[in-house]
């Protein structure tokens, strides 16, 4: 009684009747067969997904989030993140985004942060946004990217002009 047929899909697929039941199971697995099981689920959705593109994305993003393929991780979290920023779907992208940043090397973060900095400005969230710009200002200085510094001034005078603080913006 542990599991029991679906019958919204004539019993091809197998559910947990329990969500404690399912738990107990996914948390019994080693850290490596998780990974490679979310891969293996991961690849079937590329191959044979007839889903609509966000929630496939999301389901790739997630699975080869946890799985070991750091390429697939990368790709997927992009995507899913700037497809759910395309959908203003505000904190899913910064979810993707966030994630993604931690798997990149420093050289390769800039247009994350710019692309992440956009969605959390336009939630609302000026804080956050402010301190991720100041810390893409640092990388660029870093680089010594003058392009990317000019950018990243820009995006933090948006801010805080749109909040008043018009000395500081300029």
């Amino acid at each position: 009684d542990l599991l029991q047929a679906d019958p919204s899909d004539g019993g091809k697929t197998w559910l947990f009747t329990h969500i404690v039941t399912q738990e107990v199971a996914y948390e019994s697995l080693s850290d490596a067969a998780r990974a490679q099981l979310h891969e293996q689920l991961a690849r079937y959705i590329e191959d044979h997904g007839d889903l609509g593109p966000d929630e496939r994305l999301e389901l790739l993003a997630h699975h080869y989030g946890h799985s070991g393929n750091r390429a697939k991780q990368r790709a997927y979290l992009r995507l899913a993140g700037d497809r759910a920023a395309a959908r203003f779907a505000a904190d899913t992208a910064r979810m993707h985004y966030r994630r993604l940043l931690a798997l990149l090397e420093p050289a390769e973060r800039p247009p994350i942060f710019l692309a992440l900095g956009q969605v959390l400005a336009l939630k609302g969230s000026w804080a956050e946004a402010e301190a991720l710009y100041r810390e893409l200002l640092a990388l660029a200085a870093q680089q010594q990217d003058h392009l990317l510094i000019a950018r990243a001034w820009y995006e933090l005078s948006n801010i805080m002009s749109n909040h008043g603080r018009h000395e500081a913006a300029l």
